[in-house]
């Protein structure tokens, strides 16, 4: 009996460790997280709590989709190719000029200013963004042929790339992105004073307990929709469109209703500009504008979840080694059992587990907002059943 305790306990762990590890490999190819999809249709309980989980309370979104400008666009040898259509810089700019005299509690810039694309406005702007302090602008990686056309800039810049799978979208965000911290993490760093940091053997820490750096990130519903409910008659205009269009509405000064409203859109409140009409990301709960995805990510980081939690492995080490132990026992009057019912045995094997890891994963996903990846698992239990019934059938037919 010890030595299947022992063997069971090892099992136990190793398949624990790996959880750990697969989750945060930054292109999980089992990873099937959007398959919570439906936990969330079904559960309008868990939709609520994702909501304020989410909490836009201190955030207004300024959307620049439809304030675009055409620039023209430029060859290797500098002769003019055409023009193309990028954020009206003028616009931001005065934006931004505005917002330097509120007391806005962060701001978040997720535009592209990419090499090849000039304004007669980038000086100005670009001087302008270096002094505003609590300042982010989103950068991608340099593979994808992003260079920003200002390298001064990049001391004020994160990543704002995420991870998918080849089968879905957007599931998982990454806040350490080749070495360097994504938006999410320099919003922690900068609003919370809090960080992530590489360990050994691949542990990733945050004030030196064990986090994942790689998250599945739940999402509520109502991001993709736009809508919002108003409770205030003297502030409908500004709910009536989660995110606010910056010349209609922020800069329009004839469609304000309240003389400080442009204090009350922008104090103590983290902004997040970009274009939410055109920058969509496919997600499990439809499209999502991009400049979300990294709020998002950063509000999972604020309250904390993502940290590993010793609950979830706890219970985790004991289901492993519970499965393990009873399986290794068990072994005898299983394969007595399916002596004559090789069908059967067949339908066990390859849907039972599998079944069971999914029942698991959505009641893990219902208590501690974790999405496993249970690949690793199913597969490594059924080799460990399948070997074993196997040397017990060589062992009776000898």
């Amino acid at each position: 009996m010890g030595w299947v305790i022992g063997i069971s306990l090892s099992i136990s762990i190793l398949l624990t460790l790996a959880d750990y590890q697969v989750q945060n490999i930054s292109f999980p190819l089992f990873d099937d997280s959007a398959l919570m999809a439906w936990v969330d249709l079904f559960c309008e309980e868990r939709m609520d709590a994702k909501k304020d989980f989410f909490d836009e309370g201190d955030v207004t979104y300024v959307n620049f989709g439809k304030d675009k400008t055409l620039v023209p666009v430029v060859d290797e040898y500098n002769d003019t190719i055409g023009n193309d259509v990028i954020t009206d810089r003028e616009k931001l700019l005065e934006f931004l000029e505005l917002a330097n005299k509120s007391k806005y509690k962060y701001i978040f810039l997720d535009v592209r200013f990419e090499k090849g694309y000039e304004t007669p406005y980038d000086s100005a702007l670009f001087s302008l963004i270096k002094t505003m302090p609590r300042l982010i602008i989103a950068t991608h990686r340099g593979d994808g042929g992003y260079e920003i056309i200002d390298s001064t800039l990049l001391d004020k810049s994160a990543y704002a790339d995420y991870r998918g799978t080849f089968f879905s979208g957007f599931t998982r965000y990454e806040f350490l992105q080749d070495g360097s911290r994504s938006v999410a993490l320099q919003m922690y760093h900068d609003l919370d004073g809090k960080d992530i940091h590489k360990g050994r053997f691949g542990f990733t820490t945050s004030k030196g307990w064990p986090c994942y750096n790689l998250k599945y990130i739940p999402l509520p519903y109502y991001l993709c929709t736009g809508k919002s409910e108003a409770s205030d008659d003297s502030i409908t205009f500004i709910e009536e469109m989660r995110y606010k269009n910056v010349g209609h509405m922020v800069l329009n000064r004839d469609y304000y209703t309240e003389e400080n409203v442009f204090d009350f859109l922008l104090n103590d409140k983290i902004v997040v500009v970009g274009d939410f009409d055109d920058d969509l990301h496919g997600t499990y709960v439809g499209e999502v504008p991009g400049p979300v995805l990294s709020l998002a990510a950063y509000k999972y980081l604020k309250k904390g979840l993502h940290k590993l939690s010793w609950w979830y492995v706890t219970l985790l080490l004991l289901i492993y080694f519970l499965i393990s132990f009873f399986t290794i026992i068990s072994l005898g009057h299983v394969a007595n059992f399916f002596e004559n019912r090789p069908v059967l045995h067949c339908f066990i094997a390859l849907l039972g587990l599998p079944l069971f890891f999914l029942i698991l994963k959505v009641f893990l996903y219902r208590v501690f907002l974790i999405s496993m990846v249970v690949f690793v698992p199913t597969i490594v239990f059924w080799i460990l059943t399948t070997l074993s019934f196997i040397q017990y059938e060589k062992h009776n037919n000898k």
